[in-house]
């Protein structure tokens, strides 16, 4: 949620749509300091959201009544792509800025389950690499088969095809599955409750120069204030086991959740020694910590807590809460957010390279500090700074 001139963006589709809705005049179009645009939350690239909230002045083409709000939604939304979505229009006080006025976020960090086992993903031994190998290859011959007995099916062609696609999926689904339980491992209520108490360590106020890009502990925005940590059981989603994480803080530097989660799911695999986590974040001086993968990351909700207790219920203005939303945003995270992050790991394997990477010879803060290499706080980690979007950034919320 961003402008990028010459890209096409969330916020560009919705401002195009608002004017095109007769919401927004040719004269104010293109210029978001007319209308007094303001957005809750900035989200990169890669970073989607389902709990945006945008302020601005515009014309009020369908009434201002209830009846008029619901018109207006849905004059928007006829000139919105379907993974673009407008849940409701509210009225505010004057001079409201979602920017300003919002004091908390909410976001959702989504892994697969065999995430959290150590065995998953592991360094195996020659036979076992030998033994991955040739069940890739016995795969693949059948896949091949099955290419072959489609192409000789003539007018059913295509149809063949979509079945040996289907085939290959639902095998990429299975390789999934089987992480789930390497090793003997299974989900439990101690695993649970060992990354929520891992996360615990992050509430409050603290100095997360450690968990953000390209900020020093001395900058005075290096401090923020976070809310909770809350860990869901597993649930699954075409075939495939995931595991919720929601985030609440006052707001995110850049990186910052993914810095954060990555760093507890290495201390929670026990990749990385117990006090891992409090050292980098309790450090003066530069902790390495890894960076996990974007796609599972989602703005859940802007929290307007202090507008709300002050002005929900006055004249006609009701609170500024997705509460009334929730079944239409659990539909719209089932149908679009969650299918795309199984594809994603299904066909491209991102989270099994992350985890496989939280190892000491990538990071070597993992070790305990009397034994890690001489020197090892001024060497930054191979793995440690990668660019991407996440949770806010630097000036943003």
């Amino acid at each position: 949620m961003q402008r990028n001139p010459g890209q096409r963006t969330i916020e560009s589709e919705l401002e195009d749509a608002l004017h095109k809705a007769g919401l927004i005049s040719k004269q104010n179009y293109g210029d978001p300091s007319r209308v007094h645009w303001s957005r809750a939350s900035r989200t990169d690239k890669g970073v989607s959201a389902v709990g945006q909230v945008v302020s601005l002045k515009m014309q009020m083409a369908y009434g201002e009544d209830e009846a008029g709000l619901e018109a207006t939604k849905e004059a928007i939304n006829k000139f919105l792509p379907p993974q673009v979505r407008v849940m409701g229009v509210r009225r505010t006080v004057a001079g409201f800025s979602a920017k300003n006025h919002c004091d908390r976020r909410k976001y959702e960090y989504v892994l697969p389950l065999f995430a959290f086992n150590p065995n998953a993903c592991a360094k195996r031994s020659h036979e076992e690499r030998k033994a991955a190998f040739e069940a890739a290859q016995a795969a693949a011959k059948e896949g091949a088969q099955v290419g072959a007995q489609a192409s000789e099916a003539g007018a059913q062609g295509a149809s063949a095809d979509g079945a040996a696609s289907a085939d290959s999926f639902a095998q990429k689904v299975l390789a999934v599955r089987e992480l789930d339980t390497a090793g003997g491992w299974c989900w439990s209520d101690e695993v649970k409750h060992r990354m929520e108490e891992t996360l615990q360590e992050f509430k409050g106020t603290h100095n997360f120069h450690n968990y953000a890009a390209r900020v020093r502990f001395e900058d005075k925005n290096a401090k923020r204030y976070m809310v909770s940590f809350e860990v869901s059981d597993p649930f699954e989603v075409d075939g495939v086991q995931l595991v919720r994480t929601t985030i609440i803080g006052q707001s995110f530097m850049l990186n910052q959740i993914r810095k954060m989660m990555g760093a507890a799911l290495a201390a929670a695999r026990g990749a990385a020694y117990p006090g891992y986590v409090r050292e980098a974040l309790r450090a003066s001086r530069h902790v390495a910590t890894p960076l996990a993968p974007e796609v599972g990351l989602f703005l859940h909700e802007c929290i307007f807590k202090a507008y709300n207790d002050r002005w929900a219920g006055h004249v006609a203005n009701k609170a500024l809460t997705m509460d009334e939303f929730s079944d239409e945003t659990e539909a719209f995270k089932r149908k679009f957010l969650y299918p795309h992050m199984v594809r994603d790991e299904c066909n491209e394997g991102t989270v099994a390279a992350f985890v496989r990477s939280l190892n000491p010879g990538n990071f070597v803060c993992f070790a305990k500090p009397d034994e890690r290499p001489k020197g090892w706080d001024k060497a930054p980690s191979r793995n440690e700074e990668r660019r991407g979007g996440g949770g806010g950034g630097r000036g943003r919320h």
